[in-house]
């Protein structure tokens, strides 16, 4: 506890001396675990809501209830589709083989890597390396953690669509990194639909070195 108030008094002193960007970087390296989470301003991922309050949803909808099915658009239905057949016996094969395994490989199991880019050469026409450009992560949430960890420190500027998938920019606040939203249209005419090229490219002028793509919300710009 000594260290800790010893720390936060340096920091204090410091912190009336520096210039703002270095003020600003001990500020956010001298905040808790807890205290990066609540910057955040979210408890939860989309869709917890339906477990944290089945019996009724009213207090946290907005606008008037419509009557008809409930659909919940916070997240993706993974019951919407049946297992592809024999999905089953692999899960199986792969529970048995676990005991004889251990661990697996960080980048995880080789012989999923190899499947999965021989897949995706075919489908985009182009060689995929399964040991240097695949890692099998447990989710979106798993993968973008681990991306944005390896390349976002604290100042690092990021080029986040607006609005895109829930954890894009939040992630990147996590780590420090300083978000540069490029806004998405969606609204207009279809011709119109997509994000502002020029927008993205002053971004990147402006000293954006990162850019997160959206692949949950698709958008689009035509290119004259």
């Amino acid at each position: 506890m000594a260290n800790i108030h010893n720390m936060r008094l340096i920091h204090f002193v410091l912190n009336r001396s520096i210039p703002t960007f270095a003020r600003k970087m001990m500020n956010y390296m001298m905040m808790t675990l807890v205290e990066k989470f609540n910057a955040l301003k979210a408890d939860n991922a989309p869709g917890q809501e339906v477990r944290q309050s089945p019996g009724d949803l009213s207090s946290i909808m907005l606008g008037e209830k419509i009557d008809g099915i409930f659909v919940d658009f916070s997240h993706g239905d993974v019951d919407t589709f049946a297992p592809a057949p024999g999905s089953e016996e692999v899960w199986n094969a792969g529970f048995r083989e676990g005991a004889r395994q251990a661990y697996t490989e960080y980048r995880g199991a080789a012989k999923i890597r190899m499947g999965l880019a021989e897949r995706l050469g075919n489908y985009t026409g182009k060689s995929i390396s399964a040991e240097n450009e695949l890692i099998i992560t447990p989710g979106t949430q798993g993968a973008l953690f681990l991306a944005l960890g390896a390349t976002v420190t604290f100042g690092t500027k990021v080029a986040v669509v607006i609005p895109d998938y829930f954890a894009n920019r939040k992630l990147a606040l996590f780590f420090g990194g300083e978000i540069v939203p490029i806004p998405l249209n969606y609204k207009d005419s279809h011709a119109e639909k997509g994000i502002d090229l020029k927008q993205l490219e002053l971004a990147f002028k402006n000293g954006v070195t990162q850019r997160i793509p959206s692949w949950h919300c698709i958008w689009y710009t035509k290119i004259d």
